[in-house]
């Protein structure tokens, strides 16, 4: 079996945790985004991701139906929207707010700079939040079998 992880930009420096039947058989660095092993039919796959504080999340679990397969474990489509809005609308518009308020020094582009910051910081809480959680972490990683 195979299987390829797509961490998303978030969880990047994290490792790729393997357990089948609940015994460890493989960690991947954060280099490496696949691994491949030997399984059975019926055998129960776990897919973990272990942060640098040593937690671990999991983000996967399937039994295996067919030896040799390919899984492929990713965030959903509204999760690297999220992702985008992160890490790059938001932070383009607190540049621009503080650009222009080093510019035009006015209290109103200050307000918006910091409401901006603001919005930035609860949204990257709320992310990290949800990857938490295990009903919401569900609907944040999808597996497809290729």
């Amino acid at each position: 079996m195979k299987i390829i992880v797509n961490r998303g930009i978030d969880k990047l420096y994290t490792k790729i945790v393997i357990l089948k039947n609940s015994k460890k058989i493989a960690v991947c660095p954060f280099i490496v985004d696949h691994c491949i092993f030997d399984t059975k039919e019926g055998d129960k796959i776990e897919v973990k991701l272990k942060l640098l504080d040593t937690s671990t999340i999991t983000i996967a679990s399937f039994v295996c139906n067919v030896v040799g397969e390919t899984c492929y474990v990713s965030p959903s489509m509204m999760y690297k929207r999220w992702e985008l809005v992160n890490f790059k609308v938001l932070p383009f518009f607190c540049t621009l707010f503080f650009l222009i308020q080093l510019i035009s020094k006015s209290n109103v582009y200050e307000w918006c700079f910091t409401i901006m910051i603001v919005i930035t910081v609860l949204s990257l809480i709320c992310s990290q939040l949800c990857s938490i959680i295990p009903s919401t972490r569900n609907k944040i990683y999808k597996l497809e079998y290729l």
